[in-house]
């Protein structure tokens, strides 16, 4: 998971800095991913320069609110200044001569012989001539790239999470996916968060970017577009023995959620990925596998969608995309009760079991235990940076 270190006073900041600072100096070379963030009317003038954001790799960025400060904390100074530091962004050397307009600190060696201009770098591979704004140059990796986001007030106290996983990005471009744990939520609720925020990819409100949901159902039986088989004396049946029962509009036939059961729906936007249904549907099985493979669990994918040891099924994949935008997902059994699936044909599959990570090592393993493994495997295949919110709940 992607962390950001947010600091808004001088003796954090120092304190940060310096241990950038030896960290650089264990080292050859330490590169940096560097922006800075402005007021929106973008003033000059002594501490007008709001935010200095840097990332020492991929899976981490320090948020520097030097707006807030009276002047740029010294460590930060001689950071920026080490002959062992160097630092790559997007029209950093304006950035850099803006600071020391704003600062009493020399940029020009910096600029000279320690700064990586992505700009430059893309007009000498492309060889072209021109002006780069760096949604042109990353569009296919970005994830907060909205406006409204970039043009806000950097000067208020605190900074919100948006600004700060927008600032995050803009210094180490990856795509990032922000994270609901949201806990036991019954199906339907999180059927209109899902609808929710595909409505907003679709309307391009960046607000809310790509999601990765982690929920836990009450006892829920599922069934997708090819509902026909499934009658309402078939759906009275099943809700008698105490579960819901919805219809949707995912691929696949009849499943059961509930308890013990960790479900994941990703609502990503696959143009930042691979624009293929085909590929996203192989990288979430792959995700699966990967967690198996960690509990040293043989599993695989068979010409049935879904995840499987041996002929036992393991996890439920089923999906739903709409102009490239996911719905739905993945359900993989960590120590559900088995039993409820004795009630219907799993994916209208015959003669197939059904089986789960507590099973499979002949002990209790929850979805609690099952998560980090899972998110690890996620932001790998995905490529991706996890960034976990909590303001989820103003939807519902």
């Amino acid at each position: 998971m992607g962390i950001i270190h947010y600091y808004d006073n001088v003796s954090d900041c120092n304190v940060a800095c310096k241990n950038l600072i030896k960290e650089a100096e264990s080292q050859n070379e330490l590169i940096l991913g560097f922006d800075m963030e402005w007021p929106v009317d973008f003033r000059t003038g002594s501490g007008k320069t709001a935010l200095i954001q840097i990332c020492p790799e991929e899976q981490t960025c320090y948020l520097f609110h030097v707006g807030c400060m009276e002047t740029l904390p010294e460590a930060l100074t001689h950071l920026l200044q080490h002959s062992k530091v160097r630092l790559v962004g997007l029209n950093i050397k304006n950035d850099l001569w803006k600071l020391s307009r704003d600062f009493q600190i020399i940029v020009k060696p910096i600029i000279d012989s320690r700064v990586v201009d992505l700009s430059e770098f893309a007009n000498k591979v492309l060889n072209s001539g021109q002006t780069w704004s760096l949604d042109r140059l990353t569009l296919h990796l970005r994830s907060l790239a909205d406006d409204t986001v970039r043009k806000s007030n950097w000067m208020i106290q605190n900074l919100s999470k948006t600004q700060q996983c927008y600032a995050a990005t803009d210094a180490y471009q990856t795509t990032m996916v922000a994270l609901f744990r949201i806990g036991q939520m019954s199906y339907g609720s999180a059927l209109r968060l899902q609808k929710l925020l595909e409505a907003r990819h679709k309307e391009s409100k960046n607000d809310i970017h790509d999601v990765l949901i982690l929920v836990e159902h009450t006892p829920v039986y599922t069934i997708g577009i090819r509902s026909k088989d499934y009658s309402k004396e078939v759906e009275d049946k099943l809700v008698s023995l105490g579960a819901d029962f919805h219809r949707t509009n995912r691929g696949g036939l009849i499943t059961f959620h509930g308890p013990g059961q960790l479900v994941v729906y990703p609502i990503l936007n696959l143009k930042n990925y691979q624009p293929s249904v085909r590929w996203y549907v192989n990288k979430i099985e792959q995700t699966v596998i990967d967690v198996c493979k960690e509990l040293n669990i043989e599993a695989q994918t068979s010409p049935h969608t879904g995840v499987w040891v041996e002929d036992r099924k393991i996890c439920a994949v089923g999906i739903h995309g709409s102009r490239y935008v996911t719905t739905h997902g993945l359900a993989l059994n960590c120590n559900t009760d088995l039993n409820w699936f004795s009630h219907i044909v799993p994916c209208g599959i015959e003669g197939k079991e059904v089986t789960s990570l507590t099973k499979e090592l002949k002990t209790d393993f929850t979805i609690q235990d099952t998560i980090p493994i899972f998110l690890n495997s996620f932001s790998k295949l995905f490529q991706c940076s996890l960034s976990e919110l909590y303001w989820f709940q103003d939807l519902l």
